[in-house]
């Protein structure tokens, strides 16, 4: 399999690019955001020079497309023996990758062999902007692109100008999924459940019988009071944001008035990463950590008695993990094949247990059957709500204006 890549982050989130992802803002509706319908918009997309491919028999791959709304099996056939496409990718590995086309390949019998391009969201959008600039597309799959959609949260671009638009029109999924799942140009494909937890150390609330928080409003009963809690230094808006929010708005409270009386009631301690925090609470230097990622804190739970926690009623991002496809796309229907079965029932079972990193996207599939790792299955059976890329908008600057408004100003 052929691959290329950059330097793959690590799981915590302290660089640049997820700083850019979160960072942001929209006041857009969600389907505001497109310009042109899913249907017109692929017609038009189709005919471009160049973008259809000839199948084995003389035929275009125009010519053999089926109607939509597509099957994946129909998509298979339209693909046939054909195996080139490329994925762009700011999540995962090369390993992970080649791993998920392979379980594709196994279940649908095709022989999709893909160039990869791996790195962060940053250099992955450069490179499909530069490409795009000098009318050389190469990307047909484009996951995480962090950049090109902190442009349609801001409304500096449409997302029809890179990603091909119809994703929650034209495929079989349209009925099958939440419409959380679904934008016009993304389907939420991998790493589903919740997008933040909180880090405690078990041996010291045990040791101070304290309960564990079934939300972020029971930090406000008495027996939290002084607790010893860290924050890391950068605060990431998207999630700081829905906690302050969905919380403030279960009181009556205001936003900045909730988390005031939060950060005067609990005792919060500055920590440089979500990784040293981690660390820091499963050393016992700190009980508790504000919030955290599952996946950061995850690196230290073999090592230290710190505990993922999951409060009831979860954010889940559906931006994370999602899938897209490029509206210049070299082989746009092998990467529509790859996206229609991407969430496909047995890929989706399969990602837990032949795909190192990521996880499924779909909580509505049974994986109880399967032997997977502790992790996974707490993650999978966590009570979430699904947050879309217009709430996470809305989060995010929520976020951004109680970090400067409170946390920086304490």
């Amino acid at each position: 399999m052929n691959s290329e890549s950059g330097a793959v982050p690590e799981a915590d989130t302290e660089t640049e690019d997820e700083r850019s992802r979160d960072g942001v803002s929209m006041s857009r509706s969600r389907r505001a955001v497109v310009a042109g319908g899913g249907a017109a918009a692929l017609t038009a997309l189709a005919g471009c020079t160049g973008l259809l491919g000839t199948a084995d028999d003389g035929e275009t791959e125009e010519e053999n497309a089926p109607e939509p709304p597509w099957t994946t099996e129909e998509l298979s056939e339209v693909v046939g023996d054909d195996p080139d496409f490329t994925i762009y990718a700011a999540a995962g590995t090369r390993d992970a990758w080649t791993q998920l086309v392979e379980v594709v390949n196994d279940e649908f019998g095709t022989s999709l062999d893909p160039d990869l391009y791996v790195s962060d969201g940053g250099d992955v959008a450069q490179r499909v902007i530069q490409e795009r600039q000098a009318d050389r597309d190469q990307a047909d799959i484009i996951s995480q692109g962090t950049a090109l959609y902190d442009q349609i949260h801001e409304e500096d671009m449409e997302a029809g100008d890179y990603y091909e638009l119809g994703i929650d029109e034209n495929f079989w999924f349209s009925e099958a999924l939440p419409d959380e799942m679904t934008e016009p140009w993304y389907v939420s494909a991998l790493n589903g459940g919740p997008s933040t937890c909180m880090a405690i150390n078990a041996d010291i609330f045990e040791e101070r019988g304290l309960d564990y928080p079934d939300t972020w409003n029971d930090l406000l009963d008495e027996q939290y009071e002084g607790l010893e809690t860290c924050f890391p230094s950068y605060v990431v808006p998207s999630r700081i944001g829905w906690i302050v929010r969905h919380h403030a708005e279960q009181l009556g409270m205001d936003d900045e008035e909730w988390l005031h009386e939060m950060m005067d009631h609990l005792d919060f301690k500055g920590v440089e990463s979500h990784t040293r925090g981690a660390r820091e609470v499963g050393q016992g230097n700190i009980p508790f950590m504000f919030y955290n990622f599952p996946w950061t804190v995850r690196q230290v739970i073999d090592d230290l008695p710190v505990e993922i926690h999951y409060p009831d009623d979860i954010q889940a991002l559906m931006s994370s993990g999602h899938l897209a496809i490029n509206s210049e796309a070299p082989n746009p229907w092998a990467a529509r094949f790859l996206l229609s079965a991407a969430v496909e029932v047995p890929v989706q079972r399969r990602i837990l247990e032949d795909v190192d990193l990521f996880a499924p996207s779909r909580l509505d599939v049974d994986y109880s059957d399967l032997d997977v790792d502790p992790y996974y299955e707490e993650l999978l059976n966590a009570d979430v709500s699904l947050v879309t890329f217009e709430d996470e908008g809305e989060f995010t600057a929520v976020g951004e204006r109680v970090i400067a408004n409170v946390i920086e100003d304490r």
